[in-house]
Parts: C-alpha cells; structure tokens; sequence
C-alpha cells in the first residue's frame, strides 16, 4: 500500500473527499517528522511511537580498499509499534 492507496481506502472508509483525506495525512507525516526532528517523541494510542535514535560513532572498513574509517554518530528516526499493531500483525500469519 502506498500513500495513494491510503488516501484513498481513508476517503472510502470515511466518506471523505480524497483531496481532504490527502491534505490531513500530508500535515500529519508532517507534523510527526517535525516533531521527531525537534528531538520528541510521537506516541499514537493503538499503533506506535515514532522517536529519535542516536548511533553512536563507530569503526567501518572499506572492503575493496581495506581501510578503516570512522563513521561519525547520528541520528536515524525508530519506529516501535505498540502491542496492538503486533498482536494485529501476528495474527493474520
């Protein structure tokens, strides 16, 4: 499913036009990738929460040259989903 297939399945589900179905998830991926930016974390009731996790500096090799470089620390964005998105996802095995 993309984002067009979202749309479009929330428009259906809700009787909602689609360009306002569009417009109210763009704001909140959004919202959620602002927030997240800014260091907070996003918590949904029922599906999960959207955090900031910081790798910290590590040692990487090339492997065509073999030279070991230093791979800076970073940020990457975490997803963890929340025991009803797991329990819905392991039952539809």
């Amino acid at each position: 499913m993309d984002k067009r297939d979202l749309v479009n399945a929330v428009s259906v589900a809700s009787d909602l036009p689609r360009s306002v179905v569009n417009r109210v998830i763009k704001e909140t991926m959004d919202s959620v990738v602002f927030a997240v930016a800014a260091g907070e974390s996003v918590r949904l009731s029922g599906f999960g929460t959207f955090e900031i996790q910081r790798r910290a500096p590590r040692t990487a090799r090339n492997p065509r040259t073999n030279q070991q470089l230093v791979v800076p620390e970073k940020n990457i964005p975490r997803f963890r989903p929340s025991p009803v998105f797991k329990d819905a996802v392991s039952d539809t095995g």
